[in-house]
């Protein structure tokens, strides 16, 4: 949605004329822009009151921001080798995020999980976790630098596996994503390069 970006991005004055706008039209008629507000502009439109659409906005936006959240903590969990910690998190917020894409949350979910089965030495749990993640980048849902994220972690996957040519493979494309968006002299290409080197 329109106004979670821009709230996201600090423009809050912005966001909450978006809100709004996006009011005023599931009030008055159904229109394109009530789908800023994540609602199914079909609904009758007495159920669009701006108390209902600020509270749908506030709830979406707080999910969004515990999901981003969960991510973050449980890399520092897994750092910490607390582990059962990290897993539970990432459950959660992929439980409540499970048919949303926005900003790659599934895939990004999946692939900590992965992190902390292989922390964990349950190979097999973190291939199926990265499978997912994987699936999700081919079908367009995961992009930019968390797909990066995901064929690193598959290359990592892949080498405690002892399949070398598809760490390889994984680490030179993620490589070469992460150069397209941040050049090749970029000290993360360049790390991944060497691994894919020196495998």
């Amino acid at each position: 949605p329109y106004g979670k970006l821009l709230a996201l991005s600090g423009k809050n004055d912005e966001a909450k004329f978006q809100l709004d706008l996006a009011t005023k039209a599931f009030r008055d008629k159904r229109t394109a822009h009530a789908v800023f507000a994540g609602f199914d502009p079909m609904l009758p439109p007495e159920m669009f009151t701006e108390k209902s659409i600020r509270n749908h906005f506030d709830e979406q936006t707080r999910e969004l921001f515990l999901s981003l959240a969960a991510i973050e903590l449980s890399q520092i969990y897994i750092n910490e080798h607390k582990l059962d910690a990290a897993s539970t998190l990432l459950l959660q917020a992929l439980s409540a995020k499970s048919e949303a894409n926005e900003f790659s949350l599934p895939a990004r979910l999946n692939e900590k999980l992965a992190r902390v089965e292989m922390a964990s030495g349950n190979l097999e749990a973190a291939d199926k976790y990265l499978a997912q993640a994987e699936l999700a980048t081919k079908q367009g849902h995961a992009q930019g630098v968390p797909v990066v994220e995901i064929l690193s972690s598959l290359g990592d996957l892949r080498m405690q596996q002892n399949r070398k040519d598809d760490a390889r493979a994984y680490y030179q494309d993620a490589a070469d994503k992460l150069a397209k968006m941040l050049g090749p002299h970029n000290q993360r290409v360049i790390k991944l390069r060497q691994l894919s080197s020196s495998i």
